[in-house]
């Protein structure tokens, strides 16, 4: 399980929005690496299914693509509708996006979806704070005072990332630089 947690790179909140597609009751699944979760079924959506429901997914270090498929919860059986991907790049630079992506059945256009996605760092803000504060009991930090280096034996890209974070505390701001 540890091991596991090391090779996240975060958290992926993804919330599939509406869709234009064919007549059916539709639900969507997302898959990033091993992890897929589905959202609710708009019983008669029809062609413009309004789902606005979230799927949390854990994003594994080095996944950078997002694969969904549009079924249609037809009683027992579950009929695909159409599929697509989206390139995760962006918003795992940026930490957001919202926009229409394309689906397809069969190597054919099938229709859009509205997706909203958010990034979220598997760095946290209380790893961030117990660095500060270690720090500062390192180097006996006054009022004022600011942090011009790190510790060589924290990872680069979590320095890199919280750079520039201020944190403040008993009416005392102290600035990473």
């Amino acid at each position: 399980m540890e091991e596991q947690q090391k090779k996240l790179a975060g958290e992926l909140v993804v919330v599939a929005i509406k869709a234009v597609i064919g007549k059916q009751d539709p639900f969507v699944t997302f898959r990033l690496g091993e992890v897929a979760k589905r959202t609710k079924t708009d019983y008669r959506g029809g062609q413009r299914p309004i789902w606005d429901d979230q799927v949390n997914l854990p994003v594994p270090e080095g996944k950078t693509k997002l694969y969904m498929q549009v079924f249609d919860e037809d009683g027992p059986r579950e009929d695909l509708i159409s599929e697509g991907e989206i390139d995760l790049t962006n918003v795992l630079k940026e930490g957001e996006e919202d926009n229409w992506y394309p689906l397809k059945y069969r190597g054919k256009r099938a229709g859009d979806i509205y997706i909203e996605l958010t990034f979220y760092s598997a760095v946290s803000f209380i790893f961030i704070l117990y660095i500060f504060f270690s720090l500062s009991n390192l180097l006996d930090l006054k009022r004022g005072s600011s942090i011009s280096y790190f510790p060589h034996s924290y990872p680069k890209n979590t320095l890199l990332i919280y750079k520039y974070i201020a944190c403040t505390t008993q009416k005392t701001t102290y600035t990473f630089v």
